[in-house]
């Protein structure tokens, strides 16, 4: 998470991976922190995740792998999202339905590129530049009820 300008850096080249995006660590960290009250991060598990490239790793919060977003949705449609207020005062870019882009966990076909889902809710399994700034973020979290 890049402090100055707001947006998420993903590591480029081969080393592009779910275990060492900063992305994760921003979502394990910062954000479970701020997200969750203490009563609140008792409940949420510590899940182990399975990556399509790099070793598992346990997470609180994650990102959809794109078969996980394949298949947890019934179809486009339904995986299309808005974005919340906050995403779009930071900057989502929309399209003229006002959906967004926004960012899975498994890497793309190249080292700098990692899966996505387009406003039309279709998944995009071999890349966005991990360098767009500009796509939402639909954190993922198992919880103990």
């Amino acid at each position: 998470y890049n402090e100055a300008s707001g947006f998420f850096v993903w590591l480029f080249g081969d080393s592009c991976t779910w275990a060492d995006c900063t992305l994760r660590r921003w979502l394990n960290s910062e954000f479970y922190d701020k997200a969750f009250n203490e009563q609140e991060r008792k409940c949420v598990l510590r899940t182990s995740v399975v990556n399509n490239v790099g070793p598992k790793t346990d997470d609180y919060v994650f990102l959809l792998s794109d078969d996980e977003a394949r298949s947890l949705f019934a179809n486009d449609n339904v995986r299309r999202a808005k974005p919340s207020k906050y995403a779009a005062k930071n900057g989502v870019c929309t399209n003229k339905v006002d959906c967004c882009w926004w960012w899975l966990r498994s890497r793309g076909l190249f080292g700098d590129g990692g899966a996505c889902v387009r406003t039309d809710g279709s998944v995009r399994g071999d890349g966005g530049g991990v360098s767009y700034f500009n796509y939402a973020v639909r954190p993922v979290f198992k919880i103990a009820l």
